[in-house]
C-alpha cells in the first residue's frame, strides 16, 4: 500500500482518542516522518507545541543525512547502555 493511500485511509477512520505522540521515526520506509498530536492532546501550550514540531523537524534533517545510520551505529550506544546498566555480566 502506498503512503498516500495509507494517509487517505487513516483520514477516513475516526480515532477513538486523540493522538498524544511526539516523535520522529522512519514509519513508512527510510524517510523519517513526524508523528505528533494536537497541542491539546499532548498537554503542551500552542507555543511549546510549535517548538516541539521544530525540534522534530531537526530530527528529520538529522535522519535524512546519508551517513546517519552509520554514525549512530559507530557510537555503539546499546553496548554502552548495557555496560552502564547491567555491568559486564553477560
Amino acid at each position: 500500500m502506498s503512503l498516500s493511500a495509507l494517509v487517505l485511509r487513516n483520514q477516513r477512520i475516526p480515532r477513538a482518542r486523540e493522538l498524544a505522540r511526539l516523535a520522529t521515526f522512519p514509519a513508512f520506509g527510510p524517510t523519517p516522518v513526524i508523528v505528533i498530536g494536537r497541542s491539546e492532546a499532548t498537554g503542551k501550550t500552542s507555543t511549546s507545541w510549535v517548538l516541539t514540531v521544530c525540534h522534530e523537524h531537526l530530527h528529520q534533517l538529522q535522519m535524512a543525512a546519508p551517513d546517519y545510520c552509520v554514525a549512530v551505529d559507530s557510537l555503539d550506544l546499546s553496548e554502552k547502555f548495557r555496560l552502564e546498566n547491567l555491568g559486564n555480566a553477560h
